[in-house]
């Protein structure tokens, strides 16, 4: 974060198109912007957390999903999951399996011109292992985010601790 001050002829300082007529005022102005900025920060780290959190729900529900199917039974694909989309609504797991791409795809045309997914023994294992790497992938990112939320934090709270020496 880079600030620049400047003296306006009365001797006050300029920040930000504000004056503030002394050092105080003007370091705790400073700090409550940069408190802002770091909010906004864990509150969008928060969001993707929550999303990833969803998806690994939706994705652990598939995997028991396909473990326990019998082979060639019928996948239920238009269900809606959990994971909320952004304009409302809800992912069907279709959907999810449809973004993972590299998932076999099982659809084939029923008796009634509908699609009906089926799946054998090997492209269920494979769909399942790809599912599996696929949570590891996730369950990676969010230990990831969630270091990164605890440094947010801990820049918060100093941010802190310095306004309230301040007063």
């Amino acid at each position: 974060m880079q600030i620049e001050i400047t003296r306006n002829d009365k001797g006050e300082y300029v920040w930000n198109g504000e004056t503030y007529a002394n050092l105080g005022d003007l370091f705790m102005a400073i700090s409550l912007k940069h408190m802002d900025e770091i909010e906004e920060d864990i509150l969008e780290k928060a969001d993707k957390m929550k999303e990833h959190n969803n998806l690994l729900q939706a994705l652990g529900d598939l995997l028991s999903w396909l473990r326990s199917a019998k082979p060639d039974e019928v996948l239920k694909l238009e269900e809606e999951s959990n994971v909320p989309k952004p304009g409302g609504g809800y992912y069907t797991y279709k959907e999810i399996w449809q973004d993972l791409g590299k998932l076999p795809d099982l659809q084939s045309e029923n008796q009634f011109g509908g699609v009906d997914y089926h799946w054998g023994r090997t492209e269920r294992e494979e769909a399942i292992g790809l599912l599996k790497a696929k949570m590891d992938s996730l369950n990676s990112e969010s230990q990831q985010d969630m270091i990164e939320l605890q440094g947010l934090m801990s820049k918060r709270d100093n941010v802190f601790q310095s306004i309230s020496n301040i007063l």
